[in-house]
């Protein structure tokens, strides 16, 4: 097990998954606050529960390889953000349940999340302290800056910092952060390391920012998928999507297909507006620029000498954008949301395709998977379904999905004198996640609590196993949101050409100086 990637660490196989909800809750979420110690290797019998209990215990096995250690009462200070400015998420901000919470209150995130803490702290003799900055307010954009002050003056503010990984990674380019792969106490073979994320974020053997599942909002909250309508795909007589994702042909053109037929003038106006319904529904800001990734599409892309160089302007690439294009502005069935809104949402503000698919107005909706905690869907009076972003076409090997730029990354100031100490503790907090915190959060919550359906199950182990990480979207080199530019004006794919001709030189120079810099602080 340990030698899988955090990404297969997460795929629990889901036919036991019933049975880890039952001891769950009948434990009062105990099952996701054993902290390793008592396993239960001798239980091999070949009843369900059994197995069950065997699944978990190899989850729990996993031994972190750290020693003894008496911190004597240490505040270890976690500086993060106070949650995501996005206003649709602001009654459950997965941001805000990343790092501490005070108490137990009966919710299983936020109980996983402080015995987490707990476990650590006991272990070790120490407090995890969480700073959210600014306090009382939302600032994504603050933290890094005010990590990047603390760091110059030297003043010993915080031990690691967690935000907004676009932010923070500007301010590791400086050189202001310590590198991971040298730091004492740290296995990144173990599962609870994303590995994926840190072969794209390590250049020349050395990674200043990191993600595990510590933060486990940038494995699965902030990650592109697509919910749709059960109620709505029963009354157009569809075929079950969950059938054409198993058999490959979950693709654009597919999804373009089933939505030019789902458009209904309900009140029969003849106006296009938010009363009637529709086949497709999305925003063409932070959810276009997602589809990108999901066809296979990078803005970087490593080369043999494990050097990222631009890879953006390609035939494939246009086409991709082609086909994203006719899905957005050439299909009645669509509902999109940008400068040139395809209908009238009702002036209901940055959420109106959410609204438009909570409502029972939409059968497809594409989206983060953080939006599943919200109360919109959590109170949702139909049943929905969960599936990956489409594929280009059938010939992709696997379906991909992008982890958003507002996912968290983590940075070691460099003014920390106690590179043993943060390393253990940071390890130590590492694998109480994977054993308690990700299974609340993954399989608990998002897997019973607020998905509907077994096969939702699935599709979100298969959102998770095709997460893409790139280096160019972490630094946000130029044309990194082309998808996005162009789409949210309706310009036409025919554009894309001249508008990479145009930008491809800053990207490129931007790359380069981001490189230059990481050679500089590698010397």
């Amino acid at each position: 097990m340990n030698k899988k990637t955090k990404l297969t660490a997460f795929i629990i196989f889901t036919i036991f998954i019933m049975c880890v909800i039952l001891s769950a809750c009948s434990s009062n979420s105990n099952s996701n606050t054993n902290n390793g110690n008592d396993n239960n290797s001798d239980n091999q019998g070949n009843s369900t529960a059994e197995t069950t209990l065997s699944a978990q215990d190899e989850r729990l096995a996993v031994s972190d390889d750290l020693t003894p250690d008496d911190y004597g009462g240490y505040n270890f200070r976690i500086l993060y953000r106070n949650g995501c400015q996005r206003g649709t998420w602001a009654e459950y901000d997965v941001h805000k349940i990343e790092i501490a919470t005070e108490a137990e209150n009966g919710d299983v995130i936020n109980d996983a999340l402080y015995m987490r803490n707990k476990t650590v702290e006991d272990r070790f003799n120490l407090n995890i302290v969480g700073l959210p900055y600014p306090d009382g307010q939302t600032n994504e954009a603050a933290v890094a800056a005010y990590a990047k002050k603390s760091v110059l003056a030297g003043s010993d503010d915080f031990d690691l910092v967690v935000s907004w990984s676009t932010q923070v990674a500007d301010v590791a380019a400086e050189g202001l952060f310590d590198d991971w792969n040298s730091l004492p106490n740290i296995n990144m073979s173990k599962p609870w390391w994303i590995k994926d994320a840190m072969d794209a974020f390590t250049i020349d053997g050395k990674s200043y920012l990191a993600m595990n599942d510590i933060i486990f909002s940038g494995v699965v909250g902030e990650a592109a998928f697509i919910m749709f309508n059960k109620d709505l795909l029963e009354k157009f007589g569809l075929e079950d999507p969950y059938k054409m994702v198993d058999e490959n042909r979950w693709t654009i053109d597919a999804l373009d297909s089933i939505v030019k037929n789902c458009y209904v003038d309900v009140n029969g106006d003849g106006k296009r507006d938010s009363g009637d319904l529709y086949g497709f529904t999305s925003d063409a800001w932070g959810s276009a620029y997602a589809w990108m990734w999901a066809g296979g599409a990078h803005v970087t892309t490593k080369g043999a000498d494990g050097l990222p160089y631009y890879d953006l302007y390609t035939e494939h690439n246009s086409n991709l954008l082609d086909k994203v294009y006719s899905l957005f502005y050439n299909n009645v069935g669509s509902a999109i949301r940008s400068n040139k809104n395809t209908i009238d949402f009702g002036n209901k503000g940055s959420a109106d395709q959410e609204s438009l698919f909570s409502s029972g107005n939409a059968l497809f909706l594409s989206d983060r998977v953080g939006v599943l905690c919200t109360p919109e869907y959590r109170n949702a009076a139909f049943d929905y379904g969960i599936l990956p972003m489409p594929k280009y076409d059938e010939t992709q090997e696997k379906y991909l999905t992008m982890i958003n730029e507002h996912a968290s990354a983590m940075a070691i100031p460099k003014y920390e004198a106690d590179l043993d100490r943060t390393g253990k503790i940071i390890e130590a907090l590492c694998a109480e996640s994977y054993k308690q915190l990700v299974p609340a959060y993954y399989e608990v919550s998002l897997k019973t609590k607020y998905s509907r359906d077994d096969e939702s199950v699935k599709m979100l182990d298969l959102i998770s196993a095709g997460v893409v990480y790139d280096f160019g979207l972490l630094y946000d080199i130029p044309t990194f949101d082309v998808y996005q530019t162009l789409l949210v004006d309706a310009k036409t794919p025919d554009t894309f050409a001249s508008y990479i001709e145009k930008n491809q030189p800053k990207a490129e120079k931007k790359l380069q100086d981001i490189l230059d810099l990481y050679d500089s602080i590698n010397q």
